[in-house]
């Protein structure tokens, strides 16, 4: 599976009756063509699988993968950490076949403190609050409810403290534009087009658009 400037530490496969986890030296990473593979003492057999794989990954500050961004208000810093992932960068947040053709459900949890906003590409589906694990701060447990089939660039997710606005399309799709909030005013053109423009690639490729909202996010 594809994988770049992630470390893997344990990774489980499940199949039929029985389990392999591998060990360290069965992980090999090819990074010139940005995957990862795991090697099996043994054939595997038909049907299907079930794979477990625990990671450690990096927030880069580029434009890509999972990045962060930041302003500063007050002359205090805040941090929003974001996604890009087209055309092939969702190998660089998880292992995934990072493949458009290749399309998978997508069930996203995200921890972060308690005063983050938290956004992904469909609606939450619970959160959970409770104490940090590494500091005395409040944090929170958000499951996003699964999404459609779909490729893995498309999957987003962001993190850090915006305020809102919102519409409504002719179809009843919710349509918010999300900002940092001292800059949220200037929101209301993007609002407007993005209303219009939703509406109208609906009715011109006489296709619904899929999901219950469309969040756009202006990152600084």
């Amino acid at each position: 599976m594809n994988a770049l400037d992630i470390q893997i530490t344990k990774a489980i496969l499940s199949a039929g009756v029985g389990s392999i986890t591998f060990r360290e030296d069965q992980i090999l990473y090819d990074e010139e063509h940005e995957l990862v593979l795991l090697k099996s003492d043994h054939l595997l057999p038909l049907g299907e699988a079930l794979l477990e794989v625990h990671f450690n990954g990096k927030i880069n500050s580029q434009l890509f993968g999972f990045y962060r961004s930041k302003w500063i208000k007050d002359g205090v810093t805040h941090w929003i950490g974001t996604t890009q992932f087209q055309p092939a960068d969702a190998r660089r947040a998880f292992p995934c076949w990072d493949e458009p053709a290749l399309k998978a459900t997508f069930s996203m949890k995200i921890t972060t403190e308690q005063d983050n906003n938290v956004l992904s590409n469909m609606e939450p589906q619970e959160t959970i609050f409770h104490n940090c694990p590494d500091s005395d701060k409040q944090c929170q447990t958000v499951q996003f409810h699964p999404s459609p089939l779909m490729s893995s660039y498309l999957v987003a997710y962001t993190i850090g403290k915006f305020s809102f606005i919102e519409g409504v399309s002719e179809q009843g799709t919710i349509v918010r534009v999300w900002s940092v909030p001292d800059k949220i005013h200037l929101g209301h053109f993007s609002l407007d087009i993005g209303i219009k423009f939703l509406n109208f690639f609906e009715t011109y490729f006489n296709i619904p658009y899929p999901l219950s909202k469309l969040d756009m996010i202006a990152v600084p």
